[in-house]
């Protein structure tokens, strides 16, 4: 059954909801208009249910987390711009464009105030579905073009989360959306020590000292994030794997510790797998749990970072009047049903 409560109120006084949809199994997901963020998802396990992804309890704490030196942006969409954006300017059509520098003199995940700290209008809202939309004004954050995006989350009956994500601009601009969503498969851990990881993919992106893209794509066989094979989850990883083939899947995280099985496909060009982020001990996450670099994992599916620089790189430039379609999803299973 769909529920809507109210989240709390923002340091600008306004009231965010708390919305759920589920399947029949009983998965459910709970997301807030705050961010189109992500705050619980409920998985059956063999022994009952546990919550795969990591967050707050309190509106409150997702906004004041933005704060931090190094925001962790739990559960939260990415945009207009994901990763990097090399000292925050780039060019289009014969137009120089700049953008906010908020990571040094570089930009990231959208800015300053990116989509993960704006309000977003609920659309549509099903028993297992539900979507919301965001208009980015012309210029916000730099960026051209009045820019409409739609989200979708849906919970299939093969207990899979569907992410999809539509925009279109009145202007030529750059696009690139994520789902930043942290996961442990197992709400009983307190670190990813009892996890494995499998990447299918032989190449990733080479990055310089400041995790900028040199152009360069990298065998994954001659690198030291070669998990061709189950490995355990690495402490610190902040790496673009390309992906081979369009909805297949990408990525395979296991919980030794409960039998949880994710798998994750996308329609995206690259995935972003992320460990190891700065929480300066301030991080007291859902159940009074105090988060550090090692409480969980992203699989940022997306275009490649900072691709806007790179003529070798899938384009991210949206033109104007056309439709981005973005596509992943994160498939659930026990293994000891098989």
């Amino acid at each position: 059954m769909k529920k809507e409560n109210v989240f709390g109120n923002l340091s600008t006084g306004e009231t965010t909801k708390l919305y759920s949809i589920q399947n029949k199994n009983g998965m459910t997901l709970y997301v807030t208009n705050y961010g189109a963020t992500v705050t619980k998802l409920i998985v059956p396990t063999n022994e009952g249910i546990t919550d795969v992804v990591l967050g707050f309890d309190r509106v409150e704490d997702y906004e004041k987390s933005y704060e931090l030196p190094s925001a962790p942006y739990f559960g939260t969409i990415i945009g207009r711009v994901a990763g990097r954006i090399a000292n925050a300017n780039f060019t289009l059509n014969g137009k120089k464009y700049e953008v906010t520098q908020n990571h040094g003199k570089h930009h990231l995940h959208g800015g300053k105030n990116g989509f993960g700290q704006k309000l977003w209008e609920v659309k549509q809202w099903e028993v297992n579905l539900i979507t919301l939309h965001y208009q980015s004004s012309d210029l916000e954050e730099g960026y051209p073009g009045n820019l409409d995006v739609l989200v979708t989350y849906e919970i299939l009956e093969n207990n899979t989360w569907k992410v999809s994500m539509e925009a279109w601009c009145d202007q030529d601009t750059t696009i690139n959306l994520t789902q930043h969503t942290y996961f442990n498969l197992d709400d009983k851990a307190t670190d990813l020590s009892e996890h494995l990881i499998k990447i299918l993919a032989q190449e990733m992106l080479e990055t310089n000292a400041e995790m900028i893209p040199t152009g360069t794509f990298v065998l994954t066989k001659e690198s030291n994030f070669d998990f061709s094979t189950f490995q355990k989850v690495p402490k610190s990883i902040d790496t673009t794997f390309i992906n081979q083939n369009n909805l297949q899947e990408i990525a395979i995280l296991q919980s030794l510790s409960n039998g949880m099985q994710m798998k994750v496909y996308t329609n995206q060009a690259g995935t972003h797998v992320y460990v190891g982020g700065n929480c300066f001990d301030q991080i007291i996450g859902k159940n009074h749990l105090k988060y550090h670099t090692y409480s969980g994992i992203c699989f940022e599916a997306q275009g490649f970072p900072d691709a806007i620089h790179h003529a070798n790189f899938p384009s991210i430039v949206l033109k104007k009047n056309t439709k981005y379609q973005h596509e992943t999803c994160f498939q659930f299973e026990n293994l000891s049903n098989r």
